[in-house]
């Protein structure tokens, strides 16, 4: 995949992977959306060629059916991006900690994308009155997990660089200048902010969605 994106399709994102899949249906039904998704990235045109890239995405969460994923790309030769916040896992010290950091640089050799979705997985909540820009978030995971904080537009900015700086580490290669804010939950204040200091959102197409978030709105 190249390095500007132009549009997106999410077909499995961080919902699918911070679901419990404990039951053995359950992994199936993934490992069958999986494909279904591979078939149509791979599906040659029979009317007319393409002219339109799709482009596949992945966000991170507790890692359990992180290996089947990178199986089924890999077999079937698909690149995808992954956008990366360090969630807890079932297994390990955070999906960008230490114990996952060799998958990662795996993923990188196979040539695959990376790109933030903040550190601590901090979801929007909303704008707060003033200039300079400030906004009331809440992460999922980390020390701060589950309580409301207010953060000026340079602490957002920062939470996006500290997952990206990281997946820098880990995987040898820059990431992209994108990030995924968690539920694709903004505001067009928040996205200024974000790319006043080099960040660029991106979301999910309406016709790729599949997880519980809801628009912004």
């Amino acid at each position: 995949m190249g390095r500007s994106q132009a549009a997106v399709v999410r077909v499995l994102g961080s919902h699918c992977w911070l679901r419990e899949a404990a039951a053995s249906g359950r992994a199936a039904a993934l490992r069958m959306a999986l494909l279904l998704a591979v078939a149509v990235v791979c599906a040659p045109a029979h009317s007319q060629a393409c002219d339109k890239p799709v482009y596949l995405t992945f966000d991170t969460g507790h890692m359990d059916i992180a290996p089947l994923v990178a199986d089924v790309l890999r077999r079937h030769g698909v690149k995808a991006t992954f956008f990366a916040a360090n969630e807890r896992t079932k297994v390990g010290d955070g999906s960008l900690g230490a114990h996952w950091a060799a998958w990662w640089k795996a993923r990188a050799d196979e040539g695959h994308e990376f790109a933030s979705h903040t550190w601590d997985h901090v979801y929007w909540r909303a704008d707060l009155p003033g200039d300079p820009p400030r906004f009331r978030v809440r992460a999922s995971a980390g020390p701060e997990a589950g309580r409301d904080q207010v953060w000026s537009a340079a602490q957002y900015c920062q939470e996006i660089d500290r997952a990206a700086r990281r997946l820098q580490q880990v995987t040898g290669r820059p990431p992209l200048p994108l990030y995924r804010a968690p539920g694709g939950k903004t505001s067009p204040r928040l996205v200024a902010a974000a790319r006043s200091c080099g960040w660029q959102h991106v979301g999910w197409s309406p016709a790729g969605f599949l997880g519980d978030e809801l628009p912004s709105e």
